[in-house]
């Protein structure tokens, strides 16, 4: 059953978790909108799938910005509950560290359980999607932008020119087209009342679809032309120079990453797990961390806390490495470097028991008040 203290501060740890969460959020949708702005102006991404393609990033990043916001909520509701004497008034109720340690616990079990479902099945997921809808639609935009109505448009060096009297960029529909394509020695000219533009989601290639119209075909100069009505007609405006889209190694479910006999899919799987080790060990190393005599600034925690983290990130990121080329063994892979933070964590919460402060005082000669 949850206590007072239990409710209290999971109270606090929740209003400052939302508020960073928040401001995560915030800055990496600016980023993420400026950085598919730009790809739009260029032309490798459609406008039409732009709002689309920033959910998904953030839905994917979760997992990752989630960690740090809840490390340092902890950090930030411990650290006022210091300078607020409220945990020296705890203390001198009988409250001590390990039962600090337990309402934190209690606070972070259900996080890092979202956490783990955020990073073995969302993350998978959306990259997958980014990478289904970039596929098919790449290229349009492009495209699409070139193509002025009321005027002849030349694509492959005069092979194929067509003209659009209306065009709807938001619906990628034409009307009163007029086309001219050079293949094989052979013109074409094709007249249709409309047409829309498809992309193969196999091939890549783009396609002109015109729908209900005239088609003439001949050799300039001879007379033989053949004439024939179509309901629908393709014309291919462009081939893809990419090899038909393979699932990479970030869109595999995490079972099948696990399971794989590969280091560089066990390592990709493992990292993968890191996010929600990473919210229980900080959680506990939140607890030392936090500590700080009455109106004391934040300010060296909060310093530390950082370096922390971002020596916990680099770790990650060597560990991976040394995994992939097979200098560290597939059981030990990433696993030393939550288990390394968890026993400095340990540690620093020993030093804080009865126990601990009569071994400073003996050995040390610092005392901690």
């Amino acid at each position: 059953m949850i206590s007072t203290l239990d409710r209290y501060l999971l109270r606090e740890v929740v209003k400052t978790l939302l508020a960073l969460v928040s401001v995560l959020v915030l800055i990496l949708l600016a980023t993420t909108f400026i950085r598919y702005l730009r790809r739009v102006a260029s032309g490798d991404v459609a406008a039409q799938i732009l709002l689309e393609l920033i959910g998904l990033e953030l839905l994917r990043n979760l997992s990752v910005l989630i960690p740090p916001a809840f490390f340092f909520s902890i950090l930030i509701s411990l650290g006022r509950m210091h300078r607020d004497n409220e945990l020296v008034v705890l203390e001198a109720c009988g409250v001590g560290p390990l039962r600090i340690f337990r309402s934190v616990l209690v606070a972070s079990l259900p996080v890092a359980l979202m956490v783990a479902w955020l990073a073995a099945s969302v993350l998978p997921w959306g990259n997958q999607m980014i990478s289904l809808i970039k596929n098919q639609a790449r290229g349009a935009a492009a495209e699409l932008s070139l193509i002025e109505p009321g005027r002849f448009n030349e694509y492959s060096a005069g092979d194929l020119v067509f003209y659009v009297a209306e065009l709807d960029t938001e619906e990628q529909t034409m009307r009163e087209i007029f086309v001219q394509n050079r293949e094989h020695g052979k013109v074409g000219l094709v007249v249709a009342a409309s047409g829309h533009r498809r992309v193969d989601p196999v091939t890549g290639d783009t396609y002109l679809v015109l729908d209900n119209g005239i088609r003439y075909e001949g050799v300039v100069g001879n007379r033989d032309y053949r004439i024939g009505a179509f309901e629908e007609y393709a014309l291919r405006v462009r081939r893809s120079n990419e090899a038909p889209h393979r699932a990479r190694r970030k869109e595999l479910p995490t079972l099948q990453l696990l399971t794989s006999t590969d280091l560089e899919d066990q390592a990709e799987g493992q990292n993968r797990l890191m996010q929600p080790l990473a919210v229980l060990a900080f959680a506990l190393l939140s607890i030392p961390l936090a500590r700080s005599r009455p109106r004391q600034g934040m300010t060296a925690r909060m310093v530390t806390a950082f370096l922390v983290y971002f020596v916990f990130l680099n770790l990650l990121g060597v560990s991976q490495n040394l995994m992939e080329d097979g200098a560290t063994p597939a059981w030990l892979g990433l696993w030393w470097v939550p288990a390394s933070m968890l026993l400095v964590a340990l540690g620093l919460m020993s030093l804080d028991t009865a126990s601990g402060r009569a071994l400073r005082r003996r050995w040390l000669r610092i005392p901690w008040r």
